[in-house]
């Protein structure tokens, strides 16, 4: 039997139950309605881990992801088997650790890869341990990853992993699971005496009854939405320091131009663009003032050699003797400044 659900029945289901969650940013669910441990077990086994459908952000393909399946009465741990893209949207896949399939006495688990929920299924979460009932195997479809001893009693399976095993595709940036596919077969065991109906089939035969299939993913709307936003942000933070560095040293590269310029500028006013004749007169008296000699009586002395006029702006100036402003007139004379 195969069951197809759209990620709103999903969410829809999910939203029934009745889970607590760690108050953090992503949920880890700490009880099933109310129950923090399974007691049902050997060894008790603590409710954890993820609800499958959001975990941490920023995963890495090191990561390993915990989530608790009720179905089995137990968490599981998954690990990255391969990167893949869905709408252009990429994904880490995540599926059962292979060590999670060794047998395991605090589970009652004797043969790999065939989960033994006996126990649990007769007594529930909180039943003492060991509880008897009918025989009730757990494990993926087509007997994947189970003793090959199972395969071999039964004719017909034929195991294909990518259609066969219970995987999640998650979004390693914001850990949002975008796809997933769970898929459990229940298989149940004849006694030592076989059947009564078929003389025929030995004893302590594992059988397969039926198996199942749950799955959802993102559709092609959403991930777009996705990829316009997240992306986009991802994009503007992975290049913002390049941009920061383009623009600082544009900045550094135009502030030196400008001190070049000023100092230029500065050293030879002539070479303003467009400077009028009127202000080169008047930087040049100011140079004027600033070169002429004074006597001891701080009156400024001048040596009229002539006379020049400026033919283009019919302004006359007299030409002096231009020595520093500040200068000894004479041994033990003092220096002063014209006013």
């Amino acid at each position: 039997m195969r069951l197809s659900i759209t990620a709103q029945a999903l969410a829809s289901t999910y939203a029934q139950q009745s889970h607590s969650v760690h108050p953090c940013c992503v949920p880890q669910i700490e009880a099933d309605h109310g129950r923090t441990a399974v007691t049902s077990w050997p060894c008790p086994e603590p409710v954890r881990g993820s609800d499958a459908m959001q975990f941490r952000p920023g995963l890495t393909e090191k990561d390993r992801l915990t989530v608790f399946i009720g179905d089995i009465f137990q968490a599981a741990d998954l690990i990255v088997n391969s990167t893949v893209d869905l709408h252009g949207v990429k994904l880490l896949r995540y599926w059962l650790d292979p060590a999670q399939a060794e047998p395991n006495p605090c589970h009652n688990m004797d043969i790999r890869g065939l989960i033994n929920i006996t126990g649990p299924q007769a007594g529930g979460f909180t039943g003492r341990a060991n509880a008897s009932g009918p025989y009730i195997f757990i494990s993926m479809p087509m007997f994947c990853g189970v003793d090959d001893r199972l395969v071999q009693d039964v004719e017909g399976l034929r195991c294909d992993w990518e259609k066969h095993m219970t995987w999640i595709d998650v979004e390693p940036t914001t850990g949002v699971t975008m796809r997933a596919y769970k898929r459990l077969m229940l298989s149940s065991r004849l006694g030592p005496l076989g059947s009564v109906l078929e003389p025929g089939v030995a004893g302590n035969l594992t059988i397969p009854m039926f198996w199942a299939e749950e799955t959802g993913q993102l559709t092609h709307d959403l991930a777009r939405q996705f990829k316009s936003s997240v992306y986009r942000a991802q994009w503007f933070i992975a290049n913002l320091g390049k941009m920061c560095w383009i623009l600082g040293g544009s900045l550094i590269l135009i502030g030196i131009l400008l001190a070049v310029l000023t100092v230029e500028l500065a050293s030879d006013p002539d070479k303003w663009p467009g400077q009028p004749a009127s202000d080169v007169v008047v930087l040049a008296a100011a140079r004027d003032m600033l070169s002429v000699r004074v006597d001891g009586g701080g009156l400024p002395v001048s040596s009229s050699a002539g006379a020049s006029e400026n033919s283009s702006e019919g302004v006359t100036t007299a030409n002096v003797e231009r020595r520093p402003l500040l200068q000894p007139v004479g041994p033990g004379s003092e220096i002063v400044s014209a006013e």
